[in-house]
C-alpha cells in the first residue's frame, strides 16, 4: 500500500488541498482528508494521468517518412473491417516522449482520408508489447468534409465532391436498414450477411458508435440530419472550423460526445479557415463539455497539456482545463469507470509534480500507471 498526500490535488474534476490519496495495487482505494497513516509521501501537486482521446501515434511514426505510415489505406472509400491496433507499433519512439509527459491512455484512430478508415483503438501509451496495451474498442472511424474528397483520389472510385460523400454514406445505411429488415422478417440471418454489413448494422442498432471527423459546420448539421434519421450513436471529432454560438448551443443541447481540436495546428485547408482558438471562449459561455485531443503528429502528443494555456486565455479555471484531458476525455471514450479521476476505486493512474503543472518548464515528476511508477 502507498500513501501520497497531494498538497494540491485536481482529481479531474475539481482543485483540493491537502488530500491524501491511498493506493493499494493497481487501484486508488481512498481518497480523504484524514490522515490515514504515519507513512506517507507527500507531494506539491496531483493530475490524474492525462488521455489523448484521437491521435494517430503508433501509426504514423516518429522517424518514418509520412508516405510510409499507417494511417489510410485507399483499398476502399468505405473500410469498416480495418482494425488500427493491428498496425500499431509499440515501438514508435513517440510513444515514451509521450508517456514521460503524462500521457497514459489514448485511443488511436485510422485517417480522415476515407468516408470509414476503420475501427480505432483505446490503449495505453506505456508498456513493453503491443499485448499489454489494449484497453477496448475506440469506435468505427468516419470522416466528412475535405479529406474525403480529396485524399487518394487516383486510387479506385470515390466520390469528389460532399455530394457523393455524402450519397455513400445514405447507401450504406439503407442497406443497412435493409439487411435489419430481411432478419427481421426471417428472410435472412446473420450468418448470410457480407461481414462489411455487418459492421454497418452494427452502427445502427447502436452497438458500434461512429467517431465523425468533421469540421465545418454545414457538414455538422448535414450529420445531425443522418443521425436524426438513422439513429446512430456518434462522436464529433475536430470541430476547429465549428464557430457560431448557436451551432456551439446545439451540440450542447444534444448531449453528443465531443472530440476537439487540436488547437496549435496550423490552417492548411479551406475548412480551417474559422480555426482560432479563441472558439473556446464561446464553447465556455454555452457549457459545452467536450474533450481536447492533440490528433498527433499533427500537434505531438507530448504537448497535449501545453494547449491547455488557451483555456486559461478565455476564463476557463485549471481544473476545468484539466478535465478536458483527464474526466471529460475518460467520459467520451465510455473508459470513466476505470479511469479519469481521482477517486475510489479507478485505477491509480497518477502523475506526481513538484511544480505548477501550468508552468512553462514544468512536466510530472513521476510518472505511475496502475500503481507502478514508470518514469
Amino acid at each position: 500500500m502507498k500513501i501520497y498526500l497531494a498538497k494540491t490535488l485536481y482529481d479531474g474534476r475539481d482543485v483540493r488541498k491537502d488530500v491524501f490519496v491511498v493506493v493499494d495495487g493497481d487501484r486508488i482505494v481512498d481518497v480523504t482528508e484524514t490522515k490515514p497513516g504515519d507513512d506517507f509521501e507527500t507531494v506539491e501537486v496531483m493530475t490524474p494521468g492525462f488521455i489523448d482521446v484521437h491521435a494517430h501515434i503508433g501509426l504514423a511514426r516518429w522517424g518514418e517518412p509520412s508516405n510510409g505510415g499507417d494511417v489510410n489505406d485507399y483499398i476502399g472509400f468505405t473500410n469498416p473491417l480495418i482494425d488500427a491496433f493491428d498496425a500499431f507499433d509499440h515501438e514508435d519512439p513517440a510513444l515514451a516522449d509521450s508517456a514521460e509527459f503524462g500521457v497514459l491512455v489514448t485511443c488511436i484512430l485510422p485517417g480522415s482520408g476515407n468516408l470509414i478508415g476503420g475501427e480505432g483503438a483505446i490503449i495505453y501509451v506505456p508498456g513493453k508489447l503491443k499485448s499489454d496495451r489494449y484497453i477496448g474498442s475506440g469506435g468505427l472511424k468516419g470522416a466528412l468534409g475535405e479529406n474525403p474528397k480529396y485524399a487518394g483520389n487516383n486510387k479506385g472510385q470515390r466520390p469528389t465532391t460532399r455530394l457523393g460523400v455524402f450519397g455513400v454514406l445514405r447507401k450504406a445505411l439503407e442497406e443497412a436498414r435493409q439487411t435489419e429488415k430481411l432478419i427481421e422478417s426471417g428472410k435472412k440471418t446473420e450468418a448470410e450477411i457480407e461481414p462489411e454489413k455487418l459492421r454497418w448494422l452494427k452502427v445502427l442498432r447502436g452497438e458500434l458508435r461512429l467517431r465523425i471527423h468533421v469540421h465545418t459546420e454545414a457538414d455538422l448539421l448535414a450529420l445531425f440530419r443522418f443521425a436524426d434519421e438513422y439513429g446512430f450513436k456518434y462522436t464529433i471529432e475536430h470541430g476547429s472550423n465549428l464557430h457560431n454560438r448557436e451551432v456551439f448551443e446545439e451540440i450542447a443541447r444534444r448531449g453528443v460526445p465531443f472530440n476537439y481540436g487540436p488547437i496549435d495546428a496550423f490552417a492548411y485547408k479551406y475548412e480551417l479557415r474559422f480555426d482560432t482558438w479563441k472558439n473556446l471562449e464561446t464553447m465556455r459561455e454555452v457549457g459545452l463539455k467536450f474533450a481536447l485531443m492533440t490528433d498527433h503528429p499533427v500537434v505531438l502528443q507530448r504537448n497535449l497539456l501545453l494547449q491547455l494555456r488557451y483555456f486559461l486565455l478565455t476564463g476557463y479555471s485549471k481544473a476545468e482545463a484539466i478535465a478536458t484531458i483527464t474526466s471529460q476525455a475518460a467520459a467520451n471514450l465510455g473508459i470513466d469507470d476505470r479511469m479519469g479521476t481521482i477517486e475510489k476505486g479507478k485505477e491509480a493512474n497518477l502523475l506526481l509534480w513538484n511544480t505548477d503543472p501550468f508552468e512553462l518548464p514544468s512536466k510530472p515528476d513521476k510518472v505511475i500507471l496502475k500503481g507502478e511508477p514508470i518514469a
